[in-house]
């Protein structure tokens, strides 16, 4: 039962960041989903973790992400069917939801995250560094999903938070149901499911950074 395989991902799964908790997701991952390494690659901005992802045999590619570059660097690894798994820091969770849904790829995010400098540039309003600044833009990019319901958000790295969903996640998966033409099939929304519970569960185990 530990090492029950609940389901088979067929894409491929990018990995952006990979501090503590994608090294404790990891191995969660290979062990509860049908996926082999070659299907999976790590992008992260430092070294740490390179042992890691090699013990696994997962690509590891240590390439910074940010405002200029994050399409070029990601546009190649993402496509219809593919996953995208966000566990960094820095990197603007509206910006690779909203290249996700462009591609037809499945997004699950730890937090919400502004580029460098959302929570600290002085220049700012303090509600405007403030995660409440980012949910209208994440709302609308629900809100305008004509083809492919895409992102689930959760704040994974506190206990309390991780056992309830966020608005986000219960938007994603009520919203569809009034459409029903959209609506991801029962095996893709079984895949969001299932990545998020692994997650959740790096996030009990203490797995945060």
């Amino acid at each position: 039962m530990l090492d029950k395989k609940h389901i088979a991902l067929s894409g491929r799964l990018v990995i952006v960041g990979f501090g503590s908790i994608g090294q404790g997701v990891l191995p969660l991952l290979l062990r509860h989903l049908e996926i082999a390494p070659d299907q999976i690659t790590i992008i992260t901005a430092e070294p740490r973790g390179h042992d890691v992802a090699a013990e696994y045999g997962i690509r590891f590619l240590q390439t910074p992400l940010t405002q200029n570059n994050y399409r070029a660097i990601l546009e190649p690894h993402l496509g219809d069917g593919d996953f995208l798994l966000n566990v960094s820091v820095d990197v603007s969770s509206v910006a690779l939801i909203a290249l996700c849904q462009q591609k037809g790829a499945l997004y699950l995010d730890t937090c919400i995250e502004p580029w460098p400098g959302g929570y600290t540039d002085p220049g700012l309003s303090p509600s405007a560094r403030s995660n409440g600044s980012t949910q209208p833009p994440q709302f609308s990019l629900s809100d305008n999903a004509h083809k492919h319901v895409t992102f689930s958000i959760r704040r994974m790295q506190e206990p309390l938070a991780s056992a309830v969903p966020r608005n986000h996640q219960k938007r994603a998966l009520s919203h569809p149901a009034n459409r029903a033409a959209t609506c991801p099939s029962k095996h893709r929304w079984s895949q969001i499911s299932g990545l998020t519970s692994l997650a959740k569960s790096a996030s009990w185990f203490g797995l945060s950074d």
